[in-house]
C-alpha cells in the first residue's frame, strides 16, 4: 500500500514542480512537497525500512550546514534588519530533503520514470503551444499556463532572424531528457528514441532563449562525446565551447555574434555585475566568509546590482562566493564536480545523469537554476544516483 502511495507522490511531486514552478495562484508544488516530506518522515521512523545512504546523508549534512552558515553570517552582518526575501536557500533544502524518499522500496527507479514522464509533458506542451501560436488559434490550456506564470510566449530576434519564444520556465531541465534519449539511441534500444530525441531537441529549441537554443543542438553532441570518451569528454567539451565562442567573435557570424555580443542588453547587464562583485570581494572578510543571506538590505553594492524584488543576481557561482565566501563556495564546487566525475555515477543505473548534470551546471553559471525547486529535483536525483550501482541494485527493498 505504502509503495503505491509513494510512487503516486513522486509522480505528483515531479509533475507539480515542472507544471507549477511559480505557485502564486495554485499550490500544487507546495502540497506535493509536504506529502513527500511526510512520507519520508514515516519511512525514517520505521526501523524496519531501509536506511538513507551515506552519500546522500553527507550531501544533506553539508547542505544544511551551509544554510546554517548563511543564516549565522546574515545575523552578524545585518541580513535580518529588513524585509527577508532571500528564502530560496531554505526552500531548496526542503526540496533536496524530499529526494530522500528515493532510497526506499523501488522509489529511485520510480523517480527516474517520473522525471522522464514529466519532461515529456513539457515537450508536448511546448510543441502544442508552438502550434497554437503559429496558427493563431485560441487555447485555454496555453492561456492557463501563461496566467499562472509557468510559460512566456513571444518572439526573439537575433542577427535579423526571428525565433519563436515558447518559454516554459522549466525548459532548461530538458537537457536531462535529451541526454536520456541520446543515451538509449547509442545503446541501440530502438528507433522510437530517435523520434523522442527529435521532439525533445525541437521543444528545447522552440523555448527561444539563447542558452536553450544552443544547448538543444549542443547537448546530443556532448552526450555522444561522453559515451565514447568517458569523463575526458568534459575537457574536450570545454575546449570546443571556448573555441566556438572565439570563432563567433572572429568571424562575426550574425546570429551567433548577436547572441554573444557584450552590448546585447542581457549580456551587458550580466557583465555589469562584475564591477559590483569586484567591489564586494575587495573586502577580504566578505571574500573569505561571505555576506550571508539577504545582504541587499544592508549592502548598497548588491542592492544596486539586483532588479526590484530580487535578492541575488543570475551569476550563480559568483553569488555562491558572495553569500558563503570563497571557502564555502569551494566546498559547493567540489560537491558539484564530484557528482559529475564520480565513478559512482558512471556505473549507476543512470550514467547519463553525469553529463546531463555537467551541462546543466554549465548553463547555471549565468542563470539562477540551481537554488530552485527544479534545480534541487535534478541535484537530488543526481545525489541519489551515487548509491545505486547497476550491478548490485536491490530490487526487493522494503
Amino acid at each position: 500500500m505504502i509503495k503505491n502511495l509513494e510512487a503516486t507522490a513522486i509522480y505528483f511531486f515531479w509533475l507539480a514542480c515542472v507544471l507549477n514552478p511559480a505557485p502564486s495562484d495554485y499550490k500544487f508544488k507546495i502540497i506535493s512537497l509536504f506529502i513527500m516530506l511526510a512520507l519520508l518522515g514515516v519511512r525514517i521512523l520505521d526501523i524496519n525500512s531501509a536506511k538513507l545512504k551515506k552519500p546522500y546523508a553527507l550531501y544533506l549534512f553539508f547542505f544544511l550546514l551551509f544554510v546554517l552558515l548563511g543564516t549565522f553570517v546574515a545575523l552578524i552582518r545585518g541580513g535580518f534588519s529588513g524585509s527577508f526575501i532571500d528564502t530560496s536557500y531554505y526552500t531548496s533544502a526542503l526540496y533536496f530533503i524530499a529526494s530522500g524518499l528515493y532510497f526506499y522500496s523501488k522509489n529511485y527507479t520510480v523517480a527516474l520514470k517520473a522525471m522522464v514522464f514529466s519532461l515529456r509533458v513539457i515537450v508536448f506542451l511546448i510543441i502544442y503551444s508552438f502550434f497554437i501560436v503559429y496558427t493563431g488559434i485560441e487555447s485555454v490550456i496555453l492561456q492557463f499556463f501563461v496566467d499562472i506564470g509557468s510559460a512566456y510566449i513571444g518572439m526573439r530576434n537575433y542577427g535579423g532572424f526571428e525565433f519563436y519564444y515558447i518559454y516554459y520556465i522549466v525548459s532548461p531541465m530538458l537537457i536531462f531528457l535529451i541526454c536520456y534519449d541520446m543515451y538509449f539511441i547509442l545503446k541501440r534500444k530502438g528507433r522510437l528514441y530517435i523520434l523522442l530525441l527529435a521532439l525533445s531537441v525541437t521543444a528545447m529549441f522552440l523555448s527561444g532563449t539563447r542558452a536553450n537554443m544552443l544547448l538543444s543542438v549542443f547537448t546530443p553532441i556532448c552526450l555522444l562525446m561522453w559515451f565514447y570518451a568517458g569523463r575526458y569528454a568534459y575537457f574536450f567539451i570545454s575546449i570546443v565551447t571556448v573555441f566556438f565562442i572565439l570563432l563567433v567573435f572572429a568571424l562575426k557570424i550574425p546570429v551567433f555574434y548577436e547572441m554573444f555580443n557584450p552590448e546585447e542588453v542581457s549580456n551587458s547587464d550580466k557583465l555589469g555585475y562584475l564591477s559590483g562583485y569586484i567591489e564586494i570581494f575587495s573586502n577580504l572578510s566578505y571574500f573569505l566568509f561571505g555576506q550571508g543571506f539577504n545582504a541587499h538590505v544592508w549592502d548598497l553594492n548588491i542592492y544596486s546590482m539586483i532588479p526590484d524584488g530580487a535578492s541575488k543576481t543570475e551569476l550563480t557561482y559568483l553569488e555562491m562566493v558572495r553569500v558563503f565566501g570563497f571557502l564555502g563556495a569551494s566546498l559547493f564546487a567540489f560537491g558539484f564536480l564530484y557528482l559529475v566525475f564520480s565513478n559512482r555515477i558512471h556505473y549507476s543505473i543512470a550514467p547519463w545523469i553525469g553529463p546531463a548534470l555537467f551541462i546543466y551546471l554549465l548553463v547555471s553559471s549565468t542563470n539562477p537554476y540551481i537554488f530552485s525547486s527544479n534545480g534541487m529535483l535534478l541535484l537530488g536525483l543526481g545525489v541519489a544516483s551515487l548509491s545505486f550501482h547497476r550491478t548490485n541494485y536491490l530490487v526487493n527493498r522494503k
